[in-house]
């Protein structure tokens, strides 16, 4: 498991850290759960900034076995 965080997000953010950890969590033992060998990695850096707010993305990469398109959009809805 790998992660990195870029060093411009700020320390302090306003939102709902629940909801965001529970999708990172849910997302990262997904692809923990179906990578039996390779590797895990979770990426987050500033998408975008304004003077009142900051986006983030958030990536998780995996070696496993992957999802069909039709589940893709399933699940990301």
């Amino acid at each position: 498991l790998d992660a990195f965080v870029a060093p411009q997000i700020p320390t302090h953010l306003k939102g709902d850290p629940i909801r965001l950890r529970q999708v990172v969590s849910n997302l990262v033992g997904n692809a923990i759960k179906f990578t039996d060998q390779g590797h895990v990695t979770v990426w987050c850096d500033v998408f975008s900034t304004t003077p009142q707010s900051v986006e983030l993305i958030v990536r998780v990469q995996d070696t496993g076995i992957g999802l069909s398109e039709s589940s893709k959009t399933q699940i990301f809805q």
